[in-house]
């Protein structure tokens, strides 16, 4: 990874990294490319999307591009309550309750268009 990747990667994709608790929150698949393979959503960064894919070996958290993932068949999580999105040092929330799981959807695709970080909210 280059310098620039690397501090914007999340903390488990970073070399250093050797065990941080993942919290999914949202379930989608993968593109076609990929076998459209169910996944579940960490976080969307800059470029990026971390997923937790589970093999037959166990679960194994991945980075995929945006591109990459079938946003058609996203659902969040119950314990999902919205998503946080960061954008140049901002923080800016939507919470499912006030603006229902489609309108969620339209900001986390927004967000990767503008190239903004996306964490879910519990």
């Amino acid at each position: 990874m280059t310098r620039r990747v690397e501090a914007c990667a999340p903390f488990w994709a970073r070399w250093k990294a050797r065990q941080v608790d993942v919290r999914p929150w949202a379930s989608l698949r993968l593109s076609a490319q990929y076998g459209h393979r169910p996944v579940r959503l960490l976080s969307v960064g800059r470029g990026w999307v971390s997923v937790r894919v589970e093999y037959p070996t166990g679960p194994r958290c991945e980075l995929y591009r945006p591109g990459d993932i079938d946003w058609t068949e996203a659902r969040l999580h119950g314990s999902c309550t919205g998503v946080v999105v960061e954008l140049d040092g901002r923080e800016h929330r939507c919470v499912v309750l006030e603006v229902g799981e489609a309108r969620v959807w339209q900001w986390v695709a927004r967000a990767v268009e503008v190239n903004a970080c996306v964490e879910g909210a519990f």
